[in-house]
């Protein structure tokens, strides 16, 4: 068949089409793959920033290690949650911030080597050594190297059972409290502002339904006339945890605006941060919110800033609010407090506070009952409580107020002790000298007849009842010591200068007991005071510390400079003095020994204050060490 002209032609046609089709292919193909690699330049930097963004903000710990060993970063959270910097984090070995005695870590990390991912509970470490409970979850991956490497996300889960307790214990209280409150009341999420749940009171304030508001956004509500303020707002509320009277203008439904005044906290929600918010719509009756406001604000500020211990508590004794004050003096962090009763710490006697609650409930209040708390560390305080009955989130409770008068009664008891000391010190003066005189008669009397043939056979007995006086004699020298208007000679001199004088017969009592000296002499100043009173003080501390002490022990005696005190330290290592010991110590004839005068201690609180000295005891199961503080004199 033979081809026309018309038709070559058309061919050829088609032909250069197609290779212009080819080329633009070329081209569009081209630019595409210039297009992707832009985007995935951007893409990358967006990657690269969200994830710095999501790692340095994280409320959660972030960890990147070599698994089971070197820590490679870590987010401010993780520092934080450690008590280290994240320079010391990269420093440390998992094992500083693991507890490996918790058999969930060993586990767990066994599991990840075999199915390279882990979800865990576990205890964990802090740079001082204290425990808190975590919930681990890691991975291990391969880096671009080739390297494998694993992520640590913490999360710190401590007091979540107790808080998860407490709600449970007051899950039908609250639903009453919330849904059938006259204020507005209403709980959010913190991230996104979405609305969990609000009652029937601020739906109405806001001009809508219930179901019309829970699931959705403050922003798609439009609830806030002014965002910046409620961003200042939020910030302020993730600083403090906590805002009460905060006045902000909303807007209802219909566009009107108006001014709340708020009561707003963080708590947490099946592990979720929310806002709860109580408020008021002052727009209603001005003076009765502003009336309420004033009350409120005194209230907080009363309850917040007071000086004296201040807590909220339900009647099972589960504290529900704490003060500043009440936290700093037992211990605590308000975290460890709130939902937790006072059983469970431990604060005091559980027979004391049944009596603390019968007499509320008999009249209502209670005044000046005096009981002792206990802080974490176990330290007992005294305290005065007065405690009434109060109405809060319509349920009856127990606001308590307590008085620390440990430092009173601490004073009290001294006060006690030196009036003794007095008493004591004036009948010495009186008596002591008068005795003293027909018994070195009567002794010289028995060392006369002792010489004589005739009485050589009695001679033994003789003897004896001349030690006897001896010993009667040393008694009343001590007596003598307590005497108030004892003379003293105060003169300049260097305390370590007179322990240097005595030490070899120091070390020789102990050498006799098989205990030995330790002394550590620190660089002090002159002091006024007498030579030999302190170096009876002195004596008498270190011959107790000694006798304190089983065959071996070590005795230190140290000398150092305390602000505007020099203080002389004896510490021993016995076995500590009983609280009921302790409060007498010092108290003229009072002992434990089976020989001893009890006037040992007493001559030692005599001689210090003759010499502008105090001394302070600290004891436990490890020994005890006495501290003779002396004023510095310019």
């Amino acid at each position: 068949m033979t081809t026309t002209e018309d038709e070559v032609s058309k061919q050829s046609k088609q032909s250069e089409q197609s290779e212009q089709y080819n080329e633009r292919i070329k081209e569009l193909e081209a630019e595409n793959i210039r297009f992707v690699e832009e985007i995935g330049k951007e893409k990358l930097l967006e990657s690269q920033e969200l994830y710095h963004a999501i790692f340095n903000n994280s409320l959660d710990g972030i960890l990147l290690t070599i698994p089971g060993g070197t820590i490679l970063s870590a987010n401010p959270a993780a520092c934080h949650m450690f008590g280290r910097t994240e320079k010391e984090l990269c420093a440390v070995r998992l094992n500083e911030i693991f507890d490996m005695d918790d058999s969930r870590v060993v586990k767990a990390l066994k599991e990840r080597k075999k199915e390279g991912s882990i979800s865990s509970g576990m205890t964990l470490l802090r740079k001082d050594g204290t425990k808190f409970d975590g919930e681990v979850t890691s991975k291990l991956f391969k880096h671009s190297n080739g390297q494998i490497l694993s992520s640590m996300i913490v999360r710190n889960i401590t007091g979540c059972k107790k808080t998860e307790e407490a709600f449970r214990l007051s899950d039908d209280k609250f639903y009453k409290a919330f849904y059938f409150n006259q204020a507005a009341m209403g709980i959010r999420r913190l991230k996104d502002g979405v609305y969990i749940d609000v009652n029937n009171s601020f739906a109405k304030v806001f001009g809508y339904k219930r179901e019309d508001m829970i699931g959705k956004s403050v922003i798609e509500l439009g609830v806030w006339a002014d965002l910046k303020h409620k961003q200042e707002m939020e910030k302020h509320l993730l600083d403090n945890g906590y805002i009460s009277n905060h006045e902000y203008k909303f807007r209802r439904r219909s566009g009107e605006t108006g001014y709340m005044v708020s009561t707003i906290t963080l708590i947490d929600i099946e592990g979720e941060k929310c806002i709860l918010s109580s408020s008021i719509d002052i727009a209603e009756n001005k003076k009765a919110a502003k009336d309420l406001r004033l009350s409120e604000e005194l209230f907080y500020k009363t309850f917040t800033y007071n000086p004296l211990l201040v807590a909220i508590s339900i009647k099972n004794g589960m504290l529900i609010e704490v003060n500043e004050t009440f936290v700093k003096r037992c211990g605590y962090t308000k975290e460890e407090l709130i939902g937790c009763t006072v059983t469970d710490i431990h604060l005091w006697d559980i027979n004391e506070r049944l009596k603390y609650i019968e007499e509320i409930e008999k009249n209502g209040f209670v005044e000046n009952f005096e009981t002792k708390y206990y802080t974490k560390s176990g330290e007992p305080l005294n305290v005065l409580l007065s405690g009434v009955t109060i109405t809060w989130n319509n349920e009856r409770c127990i606001l308590t107020i307590a008085n620390d008068i440990t430092e009173l009664r601490r004073y009290q008891n001294e006060i006690a002790r030196l009036d003794r000391l007095n008493l004591v010190g004036e009948m010495a003066a009186g008596i002591g000298h008068e005795i003293r005189n027909p018994m070195t008669f009567v002794r010289g009397f028995l060392q006369l007849l002792g010489g004589k043939d005739r009485y050589a056979q009695d001679k033994e007995y003789m003897d004896l009842m001349i030690d006897e006086l001896d010993r009667a004699n040393s008694i009343i020298t001590e007596f003598l010591s307590l005497a108030k208007n004892k003379a003293v000679e105060l003169k300049r001199q260097n305390l370590n200068q007179k322990i240097r004088t005595i030490l070899p017969l120091l070390q020789a009592d102990a050498m006799k007991q098989d205990k030995s000296i330790g002394v550590e002499l620190g660089d002090i100043p002159y002091i006024l005071i007498d030579r030999n009173e302190i170096k009876q003080l002195i004596l008498n501390l270190v011959r107790n510390g000694l006798e304190a002490m089983s065959p071996g022990g070590l005795l230190s005696i140290k000398t150092f400079k305390d602000d505007d005190r020099i203080v002389l330290a004896v510490q021993d290592q016995g076995a500590g003095i009983a609280p009921e010991v302790l409060e007498k110590i010092g108290t003229p004839f009072f002992t434990t020994k089976d020989n001893g005068t009890g006037l040992g201690l007493a001559v030692c609180f005599s001689i210090a204050q003759r010499n502008n000295a105090k001394i302070d005891i600290e004891t436990g199961s490890t020994g005890t060490t006495f501290y003779v503080r002396f004023k510095t004199q310019t």
